[in-house]
């Protein structure tokens, strides 16, 4: 089991069942991040449990504090099917039922955590019920929550929603009734005044890019719609708030080695003529054998050299700590060598430093990607916010902010589980991203051969452009 849910949870699933299934372990971590998760399994893999039993979790931990629970809705789930009640009964009312009986056992208070279903056919004096007293969880169809936000009640006890679920969004993602519950969910995520937590749920989504598209909105695409927005595509977009016609290149391309970097990407910069130039290089070099931080800090600062004889500014970003898991962790003591030649590169050259070795927020694992190498969207949106405290753009979040704490379950039995699972995942990276990583190193290939830069021209951020 992971470590991540109260002990009544955990005791109540294990109860239940013998084991997680993958695509439980590999969803919980992220919800309890606040990322936005799309689920891709097949029917019985227990999709819908794993996004009611992470938002259970967090209900169930706010309500046994001092306070309790607020009388107000928190979660909001979305089905194209009417015929819900065999999905709610197994998937939320009954983990509920055994939840509160293990609180008992524990000797805890038992929050009354509501659940109500709201649909075309649900009587007047159940609607009323439940505009006298928000439920925590509201199970609806998307026609009924477009009603629900069209009325002053609704909307008023719909603004403390914190996560939306989408079960079954492949048969919506194409449709015009989609379209309208994209929209829908839009207006929520602006009647609430806060990023709302997105779970899409199916075993078909083809093609999955475009599902994931549908499930998140505009605000985490790039403007183009191609794909999801890094931190330099939200840096760039607080800077020309502020500062319009200000000229930005980063060069950094997934999988690019220094060598590349400054062969393909440094003369293409220097020709646009940027007010500022972000570099990020040298992790790729860092994880092949026998890598050298003295002589890519060489290469590195050549390529800093050359940007500023053009004129620009630069900002030398220092790699984050890779301590945080094993097998990477491997090359800290090279990273960390790198990293001061870097600091020091930044303040010969008069340059900007963002460090992202000192933001400790990022040791995290699930401000990670599956790859481990890569930010998620949370551990991005972080990153802008630190790079526009460097540049003093104002902004009004902290990349500080602490992320939700995932306590140390109590006695053997939960260390011990919480231990394998995370050797699965372990083993799991090792299968989907080590051992390809090794075979590509073996054919001479590289993850950015072929890669292209997002934005290879200076193009305007427009109107077009979606807010960060």
């Amino acid at each position: 089991m992971l470590p991540a849910f109260h002990p009544a949870v955990d005791r109540w699933f294990r109860r239940t069942f013998s084991a997680p299934t993958p695509a439980q372990e590999a969803a919980w971590p992220l919800i309890a991040a606040r990322q936005h998760v799309l689920i891709a399994a097949p029917t019985g893999s227990g999709k819908t449990l794993a996004a009611f039993l992470a938002v259970i979790d967090e209900l169930v931990r706010e309500g046994i504090r001092a306070h309790g629970l607020p009388d107000e809705t928190s979660v909001v789930y979305v089905s194209p099917l009417k015929a819900l009640s065999n999905d709610i009964h197994k998937n939320l009312e009954a983990p509920l039922e055994g939840i509160r009986a293990e609180l008992g056992a524990l000797g805890l208070p038992q929050p009354d955590i509501r659940t109500f279903v709201r649909t075309g056919d649900t009587p007047q004096h159940e609607r009323a019920a439940m505009r006298r007293r928000a439920p925590h969880i509201v199970v609806t169809t998307p026609e009924s929550l477009y009603i629900l936000m069209g009325s002053k009640s609704g909307r008023e006890m719909l603004g403390s929603t914190r996560t939306v679920i989408v079960d079954e969004i492949h048969a919506m993602a194409s449709s015009k009734r989609g379209a309208h519950l994209a929209l829908t969910l839009e207006r929520l995520e602006a009647l609430a005044g806060r990023k709302l937590t997105r779970i899409g749920l199916s075993a078909t989504q083809k093609p999955i890019e475009d599902v994931a598209r549908f499930l998140v909105g505009a605000r985490n695409l790039r403007a183009d719609g191609s794909g999801f927005r890094g931190w330099a595509d939200r840096f760039a977009d607080a800077v020309a708030e502020v500062t319009p016609g200000f000229r930005y290149a980063n060069l950094a391309v997934r999988g690019k080695v220094v060598r590349e970097v400054a062969t393909e990407q440094l003369p293409a910069a220097i020709a646009m003529r940027p007010d500022l130039v972000s570099v990020a290089a040298g992790g790729n070099d860092l994880l092949r054998p026998r890598a050298d931080p003295d002589a890519l800090a060489q290469a590195f600062d050549d390529i800093v050299a050359r940007l500023r004889e053009a004129g620009g500014q630069v900002i030398v970003i220092a790699g984050f700590d890779p301590g945080t898991f094993p097998v990477i962790r491997l090359i800290r003591g090279q990273a960390a060598a790198y990293n001061m030649h870097l600091r020091t590169i930044a303040a010969r050259r008069e340059c900007y430093l963002m460090d992202l070795w000192a933001m400790r927020v990022l040791t995290d694992p699930r401000e990670w990607s599956q790859d481990r190498l890569h930010l998620t969207s949370d551990g991005h949106r972080r990153v802008a916010l630190r790079a526009c405290e460097v540049l003093g753009v104002p902004v009004s979040a902290d990349w500080r902010e602490p992320l939700p704490p995932l306590p140390r379950p109590g006695g053997w039995p939960g260390r011990s589980a919480g231990w394998l699972a995370a050797r699965r995942l372990d083993a799991r990276w090792a299968k989907d991203h080590a051992a390809p990583w090794v075979g590509r190193r073996l054919r001479g290939e590289s993850s950015g051969d072929g890669a292209m830069p997002k934005r290879p021209e200076l193009l305007p951020l427009n109107a077009a452009s979606p807010a960060s």
